[in-house]
């Protein structure tokens, strides 16, 4: 029997790392919050949901271990969801 594991997954299961927030700039909106393991599943998420609102993300102007404190107050961080769980938290679904 063959088991596979997700390499973010793996990733973790080696010690390689934590849950990370990252934020996605998006010309014309706030942006995209992402919490994961890894950049480049952050950027398969965010690019995810980009696509799924017809957004383009910033690749380029990533930023990885965004403190929440300086993000938009009186829109993202009220309507942002958990923060803390492996996924996108901002935009609200």
């Amino acid at each position: 029997m063959t088991w596979s594991v997700p390499p973010d997954v793996a990733a973790h299961f080696r010690g390689s790392g934590s849950l990370r927030r990252f934020w996605v700039p998006v010309p014309g909106q706030f942006g995209i919050g992402v919490t994961t393991y890894t950049v480049e599943e952050a950027l398969r998420l965010a690019q995810e949901m980009a696509e799924q609102r017809g957004w383009q993300v910033e690749v380029a102007q990533v930023v990885e271990d965004v403190d929440i404190h300086q993000l938009d107050q009186q829109h993202v961080v009220p309507n942002m969801g958990a923060w803390s769980d492996r996924g996108v938290w901002f935009p609200p679904p």
